[in-house]
């Protein structure tokens, strides 16, 4: 049963595979051209669009070709043909939407032309409009559905004069940040070095004040030294200056070098005069 089975099924396979039209598709092909600089004579930001196409392995029989905006406005007027050789018996009849070929035999190719001008430039990528194809070969018709869906038409509109102006005003946004920043740091450093040339000098001030009142003290003390060599009291009295401007001078030290400064201070004290 299994066996009998297995032969229906091969047979029934076979037979539709030799009742299947062969290359039934025809062949075609499209490209676009986004003129955003005015390069062709045509007006505006126009989009040149190519349209080639072919019978492919087989002869093709009542051909339309629909031609349906999208988001671009398609110019009927600038519909052109040439079709390859010259002396091929194709006749080609212009339609509302776009044209009809009564019969395209195996060989000759098609090439339809025209242009297109965008709904919107601000888009990389437009979608410009659907060609749908209807005919019949091998005795199969076709239509445009989900298994042969109409061919669409994009073009890379990045030359548009929108992108093209954006372009410029990130330039510009950048450049100009880059003069801000530039100037920013460049006040920073001005400022930084006036500040530092004015703690210099107030540094510098302070180290010739320190040493002018160091020189004017040990001149005081070199002058009570003369006096009180045979002068108890000047002697006394100037005891009592170096002990004051010795009380003076630990109050800067910090306090873990306190005890061992006042030791030392007051051997010298001791030493010195005692």
């Amino acid at each position: 049963m299994k066996k009998l089975l297995l032969l229906f099924i091969s047979i029934l396979v076979g037979i539709l595979l030799l009742t299947m039209p062969v290359s039934a598709l025809i062949q075609q092909s499209v490209s676009s051209t986004f003129d955003g600089t005015g390069q062709t004579p045509a007006y505006g930001e126009e989009i040149a669009s190519t349209l080639v196409l072919s019978a492919g392995d087989s002869d093709i029989k009542d051909l339309t070709i629909n031609f349906k905006n999208a988001d671009a406005f398609i110019d009927f007027a600038s519909f052109k043909k040439e079709i390859n050789p010259a002396g091929a018996l194709v006749n080609i009849t212009p339609t509302a939407d776009g044209f009809y070929i009564e019969n395209l035999p195996k060989g000759p190719v098609v090439t339809i032309t025209f242009n297109a001008y965008p709904k919107t430039t601000q888009s990389d990528t437009l979608h410009v409009a659907d060609i749908g194809f209807t005919y019949t070969q091998l005795g199969q018709q076709f239509e445009p559905s989900l298994a042969t869906p109409a061919t669409p038409v994009t073009a890379d509109l990045k030359s548009s004069s929108y992108h093209s102006l954006k372009a410029e005003e990130s330039n510009n946004f950048w450049n100009n940040n880059a003069l801000i920043i530039g100037a920013f740091l460049s006040a920073v450093a001005i400022i930084a070095l006036v500040i530092y040339i004015v703690k210099k000098r107030e540094y510098a001030h302070e180290i010739i004040k320190m040493q002018e009142d160091r020189i004017q003290l040990l001149n005081d003390i070199y002058r009570k030294l003369e006096l009180a060599e045979n002068n108890p009291a000047e002697f006394d009295s100037l005891k009592l200056k170096i002990r004051n401007e010795m009380g003076v001078h630990k109050s800067s030290i910090q306090d873990k070098h306190s005890g061992s400064s006042e030791k030392s201070e007051k051997r010298e004290i001791k030493g010195g005069f005692e």
